[in-house]
């Protein structure tokens, strides 16, 4: 077994279903009203956006899979499969670090209220551990 390839794993199930549950909950809070012609665009960039968040959610949920069944042996360790997952981990963290700096929302306000490049660092870190360890 490799407990890095499983911790992270199991770290990215969890973050998944804060993402997916709570997440998908305050996005759906944020809809405007209806969708029509009148409406502007609001509800279709709305719309657009709440399915990218979601894409992030079939992300995590299929790293996690594949980083299970890698970490307990069920398949076969793949070295790129796991780099290609913590690069994916480490830009979604740098992306949103740059996403807070770019659009000028408050560094510290947002820094420490909004930590998901934690997580996603977190998850990058444990991979790469565990890509060393079976190495």
């Amino acid at each position: 077994m490799n407990y890095w390839v499983l911790s992270a794993g199991g770290v990215q199930l969890v973050l998944c279903g804060i993402h997916f549950f709570a997440g998908g909950a305050e996005y759906r809070r944020l809809r405007p009203g209806p969708a029509r012609a009148d409406a502007g665009k609001a509800f279709d960039y709305w719309l657009t956006g709440h399915g990218v968040f979601h894409m992030v959610s079939a992300d995590l949920l299929l790293g996690a899979v594949f980083c299970l069944l890698m970490g307990a042996k069920v398949m076969g360790f793949h070295f790129w499969l796991i780099l290609f997952i913590a690069l994916l981990h480490a830009f979604y963290a740098l992306f949103w670090l740059g996403t807070l700096f770019f659009s000028r929302a408050g560094w510290a306000d947002y820094f420490q209220a909004q930590p998901q490049w934690l997580a996603f660092l977190l998850v990058c870190a444990l991979l790469l551990a565990g890509a060393w360890m079976n190495g």
